[in-house]
């Protein structure tokens, strides 16, 4: 998305956030720094949602964690960015996924769980 849209079509900011997580390739653990973009469309109630990582996910690297793993269908050119719809749903997940806090389930990682949530955010396309 050019910036000349993103500033002519956006109603307003919901998030605009970098957030740091921790991959991993099976072998050592790799700092991941992600950039979450969520404006509010002036047309409809549609959000442009994207998210951009510092380090690819590509099927070469041999990754066991890392925030676009789950979200392979949703990638274009090494970050995910879709129109989705606004519902409050949506909104409470972009809002975890900035949160500041880490999220560590018994069954997943903090990276784990964001990329469970990039994924569950961007399939709710437009």
């Amino acid at each position: 998305m050019s910036i000349t849209w993103e500033n002519k079509h956006t109603k307003s900011v919901i998030a605009n956030a970098t957030i740091m997580v921790v991959g991993s390739n099976y072998d050592h653990d790799i700092p991941i720094t992600i950039q979450v973009k969520a404006f509010e469309l002036d047309y409809g109630p549609a959000i442009y949602f994207e998210v951009s990582s510092s380090i690819p996910y590509t099927d070469t690297h041999n990754w066991s964690d890392h925030p676009f793993m789950c979200s392979m269908g949703y990638m274009d050119e090494g970050k995910v960015g879709n129109i989705i719809e606004d519902t409050p749903a949506i909104r409470a997940m972009i809002s975890e996924l900035v949160s500041g806090q880490k999220k560590m389930l018994h069954t997943s990682t903090d990276c784990t769980h964001k990329a469970r949530l990039i994924k569950a955010i961007a399939s709710f396309w437009s």
